[in-house]
């Protein structure tokens, strides 16, 4: 997986905001069908019909469906070496190092650049702004390019 710099993430943002938007959306629409799902199987404990299954197995093929979309879009994220942090608030991470240790650039919907970074594990309450200083490129390298 590639380690990112807060430009390099930034390049890969018109694709990446499409996703996120994708993964809110789908994310509420999973979120739905098992509210449906759990509604009618406490209904199915009452009374049992051919219309009532019909319908429970017509909403579990669109859950499946939604899932196989969502794996679809983490597949097309890890495709660029990002990952989903939350796809409820749609907050994509993307790998980078700090001081030589694994670290994640984080950018969520409606945010114009890549400007965050939290520790690997951290939540998204532990973001962090990026500054210029932490994720510049070395001296040596800078002078190269």
């Amino acid at each position: 997986m590639p380690n990112f710099t807060p430009l390099h993430a930034d390049r890969t943002l018109p694709l990446v905001r499409r996703i996120a938007r994708d993964l809110v959306g789908l994310q509420s629409d999973l979120r739905l069908r098992q509210a449906q799902i759990d509604t009618l199987l406490r209904d199915a404990n009452k009374a049992t019909s051919k219309a009532h299954a019909e319908e429970l197995a017509e909403i579990r093929m669109s859950l499946d469906e939604d899932q196989r979309q969502m794996l679809a879009l983490q597949e097309e994220l890890a495709s660029i070496g990002a990952m989903i942090h939350s796809p409820t608030e749609g907050v994509i991470d993307f790998p980078a190092q700090l001081d030589s240790r694994p670290v994640r650039l984080c950018w969520r919907i409606g945010e114009e650049h890549v400007s965050h970074w939290h520790e690997v594990q951290a939540p998204l309450g532990q973001r962090r702004p990026i500054t210029d200083e932490e994720f510049a490129p070395p001296v040596s390298a800078a002078a190269e390019a």
